[in-house]
């Protein structure tokens, strides 16, 4: 295995744990947005009501301070939403380049363990060390995998 591969599955890595810690920020902000979205509601429901017992010039400013403020959280909340779904098609993307990493390594490890019962020496020797390397990276690849799987989850499990 090359030290670049290893760069590589490292890389691989540390982008899917990232991709699991924003899947978590951005959970937690939508359900911030949400709560906002269901105060505001409520405040507004309530100003609507004084409004029409009142008639104010004061209220009616602060049911449109509310309602621009209502619109401004839903628009953030929308963004961050599109966020969250850009986040999924990237982790998928990942998911699926990866599994297409651990079929190729598959496949060289399989020319390889051909070539194994061939060698002897220092050859043998080589391609022992290769085979472990490539099961080391097949087993990286499973984690990593299992780890994006693990993130597509919880972001697709975020309510809209």
């Amino acid at each position: 295995m090359s030290e670049r591969d290893d760069w590589e599955l490292d890389d691989m890595a540390r982008e899917a744990h990232g991709q699991h810690a924003k899947g978590d920020e951005l959970t937690h902000e939508i359900r911030r947005h949400q709560e906002n979205v269901a105060i505001l509601e409520e405040v507004m429901g309530e100003l609507h009501g004084q409004r029409q017992r009142l008639e104010s010039q004061q209220l009616n400013a602060a049911l449109e301070t509310v309602s621009d403020s209502l619109s401004q959280t839903r628009k953030r909340m929308q963004e961050t939403l599109a966020e969250r779904d850009e986040l999924l098609r990237n982790n998928r993307m990942m998911a699926s380049q990866l599994r297409l990493a651990m079929d190729e390594r598959k496949r060289t490890l399989d020319k390889v363990t051909t070539l194994q019962f061939g060698a002897v020496g220092t050859v043998g020797d080589s391609i022992q060390k290769t085979i472990a390397a490539m099961h080391d990276d097949i087993n990286s690849m499973g984690i990593v995998l299992r780890e994006l799987q693990d993130a597509a989850e919880r972001l697709s499990r975020i309510s809209d």
